[in-house]
């Protein structure tokens, strides 16, 4: 199957906020005048953690995906994340969290604490028909029945597909950790920022990410999730392999897996929406911030990486890079 969308779903902030068996939807038909659960990735709780072992030993990125910018009174800095599968700790060695300490700012897509489940559950409704309408009554019903644990067929159904991507590669970086992924590494680095005091920039909003998600086509997205159910091995396969990537600290691989010049020429409206007029928005933002010095960024890889990203819009504007060890 196709990388390149499980790849975005990786990749966007949103994917942090999205259901996973450890954090299931909320349903608001119970009660509608109780206020909902507020979404991220919570911290698993010392009994969850004894009694889900993990299956493999901790991993760590060989190297990691930051970058020195020297410009302004003191250096800056670029971290490329990955919204699922891989903690703060693997991602950022601990003789680089003096970077993160010492900075004047810290900029983020979003802001989490801005997103609440409820606006994230209205933004992601259908505004007509059902999720199921997508799809043959088969893969519906493996669909439905997979994502069970986390949320109720009914509520599925009024949904939107990239909304069941995302849960359902989060469901799937659960079962590779028995159940207790790492929390995303975005929502740790502002945890860790918030409580040293550090001012925290966003980049976005919540209702504009949420936007450039609504943007994408629905039957482009029920295409990849059809994919995802009728073959199961294969989009672990694809998600192992990018995981896989990020550890290695390759740059190259994950720039062919999500830049794939055949899959940007098929859908050129999803790359616009998502790297292209966002790296756009964001880069005076990142010029000022950089001019100024002490920042230190932290956004999804893909918009750092590849001939369009903002690393080399930076350099070829005369931003001095490095990538550090």
């Amino acid at each position: 199957m196709s990388a390149w969308r499980l790849a975005l779903a990786s990749l966007l902030a949103l994917a942090a906020a999205c259901p996973s068996p450890s954090h299931p939807a909320p349903e608001y038909e119970t009660d509608p005048n109780a206020p909902p659960p507020t979404t991220g990735a919570e911290t698993e709780t010392a009994e969850a953690d004894e009694a889900t072992p993990a299956r493999r030993a901790p991993r760590f990125v060989q190297q990691p995906f930051l970058y020195r910018v020297d410009a302004g009174p003191q250096p800056s800095f670029l971290l490329g994340t990955i919204h699922v599968g891989v903690s703060m700790d693997a991602a950022l060695p601990a003789q680089h969290l003096g970077d993160l300490d010492g900075a004047r700012v810290v900029l983020v897509e979003i802001d989490p604490s801005e997103l609440s489940a409820r606006t994230m559950m209205e933004a992601a409704a259908l505004p007509s028909g059902e999720l199921d309408d997508f799809f043959a009554a088969r893969d519906w019903f493996e669909l439905a029945n997979e994502l069970d644990p986390v949320i109720p067929a009914q509520q599925l159904k009024r949904l939107r597909p990239w909304f069941a991507m995302s849960m359902l590669v989060n469901k799937r970086v659960a079962d590779m950790h028995d159940g207790a992924p790492p929390q995303a590494m975005d929502l740790t680095l502002i945890e860790y920022a918030r409580e040293r005091g550090l001012p925290i920039r966003p980049l976005e909003t919540p209702a504009q990410q949420l936007a450039a998600m609504n943007a994408i086509p629905n039957e482009d997205m029920a295409e990849t999730v059809t994919e995802m159910v009728q073959d199961p091995e294969g989009s672990q396969r694809e998600l192992t392999n990018m995981l896989d990537a990020y550890f290695d600290g390759d740059v190259l691989r994950l720039e062919q897996l999500i830049f794939d010049p055949q899959d940007v020429a098929e859908h050129p409206a999803v790359y616009e929406q998502l790297f292209t007029r966002r790296n756009a928005a964001w880069l005076p933002v990142l010029k000022e911030e950089l001019d100024e010095g002490g920042a230190f960024v932290a956004v999804g890889l893909g918009h750092l990486i590849g001939e369009g990203g903002l690393i080399a819009t930076l350099r070829s504007e005369g931003y001095a890079i490095e990538r550090l060890r």
